[in-house]
């Protein structure tokens, strides 16, 4: 343990240890006007030795009630199917989830992809092109399919790696900085760089996932998936807020799979 987590052990000992002492008077305050048969007395010392507990609950109710409000937002989000022509480029913004672009990729989905950083004044630097290495032989399609296999198989017979799919791709040029997005490219944008999170509120690390398409002006809305971030009190003896465990992470190659299926074995590109 270090200094500062010793500060904040330390800090949340003394605020508990308040509170104990806070309950523990108020009780004796209630049972000396039982024995007095005085009803304010003990009425006013039953309150106050409730409330640490009468706020612990609306604060997990406060909490519970934001999580089903938030997933009914989630669900209610107007997703569209791929379009027939979508844009055969993809950037990933906010984190990583390049692996299953990449193997489809290498199906001949997509002609390349591309990782993305914010900057200030709305701007992005975007990282060099990925892009397969030409002609893709049907061993690397083969690779490529295991490797979607690999994602969506609880126990798989044979586990394909992400080493093993680098094999046949390579990065092409390098990063261009203060720029803007591409006007056409499938969006993968993840935790504070989705445009459909909660505004006001922090998220999960790793913990939101939205797709869309950047087409002709547009941007359409494919899947959105979240691990929403709810606070409550940690217990009635420390009133700080402590994030709920709503669930797991979401998975944006599983999400990337859904979009697009799960191509039939193949060496052959897609057509």
């Amino acid at each position: 343990m270090d200094g500062y987590q010793l500060i904040w052990v330390t800090f949340l000992a003394l605020v508990a240890g308040g509170i104990v002492i806070a309950v523990l008077s108020s009780l004796a305050i209630a049972i000396f006007g039982i024995q007095r048969r005085n009803r304010p007395l003990m009425i006013a010392g039953a309150a106050f030795a409730s409330l640490p507990f009468i706020g612990f609950a609306w604060s997990s109710l406060r909490a519970d009630w934001a999580y089903s409000d938030r997933k009914r937002e989630i669900d209610r989000m107007n997703r569209h199917a791929l379009p027939v022509g979508y844009p055969r480029a993809a950037v990933v913004l906010g984190g990583d989830a390049k692996g299953a672009l990449e193997a489809y990729m290498l199906l001949g989905y997509l002609d390349n992809v591309r990782a993305a950083k914010s900057r200030p004044n709305g701007l992005f630097t975007l990282g060099p092109v990925t892009a397969p290495i030409l002609p893709i032989s049907p061993e690397c399609r083969a690779t490529a399919h295991g490797y979607l296999q690999t994602i969506i198989d609880d126990n798989p017979t044979h586990s394909t790696s992400y080493v093993e799919l680098t094999r046949c791709l390579k990065e092409v040029g390098a990063e261009d900085v203060a720029v803007g997005l591409p006007d056409d490219a499938i969006m993968i944008r993840r935790d504070m760089e989705a445009l459909n999170r909660e505004r006001g509120r922090k998220v999960w690390s790793g913990g939101v996932v939205e797709i869309s398409v950047r087409q002709n002006g547009k941007e359409i809305l494919i899947d959105y998936a979240e691990k929403p971030l709810i606070n409550k009190l940690y217990s009635p003896f420390t009133p700080l807020p402590e994030a709920l465990e709503t669930g797991p992470a979401p998975d944006p190659d599983s999400m990337i799979i859904r979009m697009f299926g799960l191509p039939k074995p193949s060496t052959e590109p897609n057509g």
